[in-house]
């Protein structure tokens, strides 16, 4: 059964009501509805209050019942079609020279249907060319040369693209449909009243058509006790893309004008009803960027065996790896002269947009204008990329090796290393140019409404108020990672290894969202009256200040496979902390932090924080069979009773962190898209005997008072654990006419127990209907509820393979 958000059009019978009896306005809607399914659908009750001129009194109150007209269920199918194709070429031209080479090329196809004409497909096509040769000129000189190209086009957009243009059809004023790729239903999110949003997803369409060539070379030369190793690596990288977020634009309801004057209760379906948006994001235009550079690496390494008994190892690394370079030139960053965050900032620290490259006229060949914001050209004044170019990315590695005997192994080391920036959050930038424009209504007044939603919609030149912007740091730095290990491994008999470490790691510079033109929380006044900088929204600035650190003791025992049986089993204790976790959502984390002024608010256990797992796998072949124990001569017996084999994987593992919220509102009125947290009680926020319906305790949170953000921190609630038994039974069938002939059966059970691993809970305080007899800033119901799991319930595949 699928539950579904009715929408009803009642407003217009509301209005026809109230002009047929005289009734000169709605005064207030009150809405009172139940869960509505597709078995049993429920009426949607709700009473009104109206201002009378004639036939009825001031304060009357009318009740209707709607029933929803249709009601539909759907049953999503996933359809997945996928063709690959892979040849291999393997050369000897002499004992001293031997070539490889290797093409594949794939092709998938994927849809998935939603609530009528709302849903995704995915469109993926991909070639790979590598072409190798290790050539041994001495003994001791060996050199490996590598070529590789890769063509990768993906495009993800929704069901409808190319099919339905919905936002045609609809007519909200202003909004174009764009290029049949952008297609959809426009996003309809109601926040803070139990009713689901609607609509196709805001993000995308992007339809990518990238390749690298890359060329590699490295050479090992053994001298004495020395063995040195040099390499050198090239990547010509084209990043081809376009897309948009908000292309068939966000319009966002939530409590606001339906609110008392003390700014309590209210209802965001009410406002739907209404028509009373309390914020719009449309992008006018599809971005399109076609980014390229190119990428250099270098080494060189000495593994020098000291004594038979100790081993030291040293290196460096270095990387070069400019940021990309826009090859239309129409890619423009936004200059901050100075971070402030604090209202109403002085003029001279107002940021305005820079184009890249030399141009008399920034606007040249676009059609937009920013109505409020300056724009110039760059003219010499910033690199091609817009952003600085990281020439000290140096990475020295040490290791050391340490053998008393021929049993213990201990080891120990230190690496650094960079993690260069991808170009995903560059193309951000290009989104400048397609005008991403978010609009706020005026709080417990409201002015936004569908025909002011959507600015300079029908215009052939665009007029865009102060615009949400999209920058990366021109100073930014490589993130990186210093990482430390130590490792002590013993082997005890001719089976069993035991080996126990420590790992370690400390890192800087990561990358994560900052709102850089957010604004002060408070009340009084629109959120944008608020703004350190009145000529520009959302100002989406990619920072690199992130810090992070890691630690975790492990311990794993393994026995190699002798006599039947293999085992591999291992625990792992680990921490992760830091203060963003990566840019776009990670996990269960948020896109923004809370306060873009406090950064270190922000720290706390990282989105792919596991504190423990524990994970073993167990194979063990039947001594049944010929050269068993059980020997088996004839070979129609053994083809039958020999070459069972049976194991499983048996994964424990405890749960991920997540940041609760609100749901969307923008409680503390900053204007920057509503992740806000709420208030902690300071009772326990898990329930005293936690189970799907009720894992998270309501008491434990409350909505904070209006104009203030939330004190709970972030990733504070983990969610339920995993527990997964993977089991396998395989058959080998030794063909009686030519043993090396070979049938294998699989037969493999995932979750073969068909336990289930619950999912997170719902994180947002506000979801679902109040709890009766409580004000609607208290945990509503649905809070804390579970509603699916991790992982799949069992699954079961089989699967036959013949050898010769």
């Amino acid at each position: 059964m699928h539950e579904l958000s009715i929408v009803c059009s009642i407003l217009d019978i509301i209005e026809e009501y109230a002009e047929e009896h005289r009734f000169d306005s709605v005064k207030s809607l009150k809405l009172s509805f139940g869960r509505l399914s597709c078995i049993e659908p429920q009426a949607l009750a709700f009473t009104f209050e109206i201002q009378s001129s004639g036939t009825k009194a001031e304060g009357a109150s009318l009740e209707f019942e709607i029933k929803p007209i249709v009601i539909q269920c759907f049953s999503c199918d996933s359809p997945n079609n996928r063709d690959g194709f892979t040849l291999r070429m393997d050369f000897v031209e002499s004992s001293k020279s031997q070539w490889t080479g290797r093409y594949s090329w794939g092709d998938e196809n994927q849809a998935s249907q939603g609530l009528s004409i709302t849903g995704s497909k995915i469109l993926t096509n991909y070639e790979q060319y590598l072409g190798s040769n290790t050539r041994t000129f001495t003994p001791s000189l060996v050199n490996e040369a590598r070529f590789g190209y890769s063509r990768f086009f993906n495009s993800a957009g929704t069901y409808s693209a190319f099919s339905t243009d919905t936002v045609t059809a609809l007519g909200i004023p202003g909004l174009q449909a764009g290029l049949p790729v952008t297609w959809g239903v426009p996003a309809i999110t109601l926040n803070g009243d139990g009713f689901s949003s609607f609509g196709d997803n805001t993000d995308g369409p992007y339809a990518n058509n990238n390749n690298t060539l890359q060329v590699v070379d490295n050479l090992s030369w053994t001298h004495g006790k020395h063995t040195f190793r040099f390499g050198f690596e090239y990547n010509r990288q084209n990043y081809d893309q376009v897309g948009n977020q908000f292309s068939r634009g966000n319009f966002v309801f939530q409590p606001n004008a339906t609110q008392s004057s003390t700014k309590t209760g209210g209802d965001a379906f009410a406002e739907f009803l209404l028509g009373d948006l309390y914020q719009s994001t449309v992008a006018v235009a599809i971005a399109s960027a076609n980014f390229q550079r190119n990428a250099e690496a270098a080494f060189a390494d000495d593994t020098w065996k000291v004594t038979p008994k100790l081993t030291l190892s040293l290196g460096l690394r270095y990387e070069l790896t400019p940021p990309w370079t826009d090859l239309l030139n129409n890619n423009f960053t936004v200059a901050i002269p100075h971070l402030d965050f604090f209202s109403n900032a002085p003029v001279a620290d107002y940021p305005y947009f820079v184009r890249e490259g030399n141009c008399t006229d920034p606007y040249a060949g676009l059609n937009i204008r920013w109505t409020s914001t300056n724009a110039v050209c760059s003219n010499g004044v910033l690199p091609a990329p817009l952003m600085k170019t990281s020439y000290k990315d140096f990475a020295p590695r040490v290791g050391i090796s340490y053998s008393p005997d021929s049993k213990l192994v201990i080891r120990a080391g230190f690496g650094m290393f960079y993690n260069q920036d991808i170009g995903n959050a560059l193309f951000d930038m290009a989104r400048n140019i397609a005008a991403r424009v978010t609009l706020t209504s005026n709080l417990g007044i409201p002015n936004l409404f569908y025909n002011n939603s959507v600015p300079g919609g029908s215009g052939a030149i665009a007029q865009i108020p102060p615009p949400y912007a999209f920058v990366d740091a021109y100073s930014h730095r490589t993130s990186y990672t210093m990482q430390f290990l130590f490792n002590v491994q013993r082997q005890f008999g001719g089976n069993w290894l035991l080996e126990a470490g420590y790992l370690g790691g400390e890192s800087h510079h990561l990358y994560g969202f900052q709102d850089a033109n957010q604004g002060i929380p408070g009340t009084v006044g629109s959120a944008t009256s608020r703004l350190p900088f009145a000529n520009f929204g959302v100002i989406q600035l990619v920072a690199d200040g992130g810090n992070a650190n890691y630690n975790s003791l492990s311990v794993k025992a393994t026995r190699r496979f002798s006599q039947g049986l293999s085992v591999i089993s291992s625990f792992t204790w680990a921490k992760s902390i830091d203060d963003t976790s990566g840019i776009r959502t990670q996990g269960y984390d948020t896109l923004f932090p809370q306060n873009s002024d406090c950064i270190a608010c922000e720290r706390g256990l990282s989105s792919f924080d596991v504190r423990s797992r524990f994970v073993t796998s167990v194979l063990y072949e039947l001594p049944v069979g010929k050269g068993k124990r059980l020997n088996i001569q004839n070979a129609v017996a053994n083809a039958v009773i020999g070459g069972w084999q049976s194991g499983g994987i048996l994964t424990l593992q405890t749960g991920l962190p997540a940041t609760l919220s609100i749901g969307g509102v923008d409680n503390a009125s900053t204007s920057d898209g509503g992740y806000d947290r709420p208030n902690s009680t300071g009772i326990s926020p898990y329930a005293s005997d936690p189970t799907p319906s009720r894992w998270l305790n309501p008491a434990a949170f409350v909505e904070a008072p209006p104009g203030n953000f939330g004190n709970v921190g972030r990733n504070t609630i983990q969610t339920p654990g995993i527990f997964a038994l993977d089991g396998e039974l395989h058959k080998q069938f030794k063909m009686p006419y030519n043993e090396r002939h070979e049938l294998q059966f699989r037969f493999e059970a995932f979750n073969v127990l068909n336990h289930p691993s619950w999912g997170a809970p719902s994180l947002n305080i506000l979801s679902g209907p109040v709890f009766a007899g409580q004000p609607g800033t208290t945990a509503h119901q649905n809070f804390g509820v579970i509603s699916g799991t991790a992982i799949a319930m069992r699954q079961i595949q089989l699967g036959l393979k013949y050898s010769f």
